[in-house]
């Protein structure tokens, strides 16, 4: 009777968390949550104390890509380069740190340090349409490269990206009256 109360071999070897580990654990599963509910003042004060208490290397990753998501939906681009640089550098082969990097650099209009950030995510997750979608976005809005912006369409394309619904996308609004990018997108849409 007594070997049927006692626990698995793998859960007894397993070490209990610490507290603070436990209670950054909760806090970020608690922030995600309220973000999800639409409430981001409180989910990026929760990250940001999950990220002041430097429990571990993965929970402060974690509490950075929170930060950096929440500062990019809100469009904090200044707020968010330092957070996004920092979970960039600090996961160096997460292909979501480059492409939120480079969103934010796109933002500031920082042409190449954006190319290289979707380019790395690009080598990172070569079939996510994402990296050459931000490539796109680098090609329409900073560098205003027709044939750049055609060629990372027709990426995007290839890997999935359906491509009809861009000019409402997060961050593609600028060029939704751009007859530039509208005829671009047209071509490579009637190809």
């Amino acid at each position: 009777m007594a070997l049927a109360l006692s626990p698995a071999p793998a859960v007894a070897e397993q070490p209990l968390p610490s507290h603070a580990e436990y209670t950054v654990r909760r806090d970020l599963r608690t922030a995600w949550t309220v973000w999800a509910r639409g409430d981001l003042d409180r989910a990026e004060a929760m990250a940001a104390t999950a990220l002041q208490r430097q429990v571990s290397a993965e929970l402060d990753g974690q509490a950075r890509r929170m930060l950096c998501g929440l500062r990019v939906a809100r469009g904090s681009w200044d707020d968010a380069l330092d957070v996004c640089a920092q979970w960039s550098e600090a996961e160096a082969d997460h292909p979501e740190a480059k492409l939120l990097l480079g969103r934010v650099l796109l933002e500031q209009g920082a042409a190449d340090l954006a190319r290289q950030a979707y380019a790395r995510a690009e080598e990172l997750a070569p079939t996510d349409p994402r990296a050459a979608l931000g490539l796109g976005l680098v090609a329409a809005r900073l560098d205003r490269d027709p044939d750049a912006l055609a060629a990372a369409l027709r990426r995007a394309r290839s890997l999935g990206h359906r491509l009809a619904a861009l000019p409402q996308a997060a961050g593609w609004e600028p060029l939704a009256e751009d007859e530039s990018f509208l005829a671009t997108l047209t071509a490579v849409l009637n190809e």
